[in-house]
């Protein structure tokens, strides 16, 4: 069930044969499409979430090629490039009337990111990328 909430998520990005790295596809920032972050942003902090009561389960990881450890490190490091387009479109456009509900998606993502941060296992994904 897990790895299919990965597969929704994460998309491939081939640079070459030899090199594939995972990657967030995050949805465009515009008030037209707020549904849509609004629905990312909550199905990004549940697959974290997720991720960090699997690493705690299992501190040792899952099975080769499908290491949690790295896909949180990845997903956190994609949640803090995030938060900064969050910061600097609010910013650009904090008169909007729908300029909280962005500001609310900042909050979420910064919070879990602040919750993965502060749980011991996750350093060990440092030693898996």
């Amino acid at each position: 069930k897990l790895q299919f909430l990965y597969f929704i998520v994460w998309r491939r990005e081939e640079q070459n044969n030899n090199n594939k790295k995972k990657k967030m596809k995050w949805a465009h920032l515009s008030f037209q499409n707020i549904t849509d972050i609004v629905k990312q942003t909550d199905e990004v902090v549940g697959i974290m979430k997720s991720l960090i009561a699997q690493i705690k389960e299992d501190p040792t990881g899952g099975p080769k090629g499908s290491d949690p450890r790295a896909v949180l490190l990845n997903l956190m490091n994609s949640c803090s490039g995030r938060i900064v387009q969050y910061e600097r479109f609010y910013s650009d456009n904090d008169l909007h009337e729908r300029a909280p509900v962005i500001e609310q998606q900042r909050l979420k993502l910064k919070r879990c990111l602040c919750e993965a941060n502060a749980h011991p296992h996750h350093h060990l994904a440092e030693k898996s990328a």
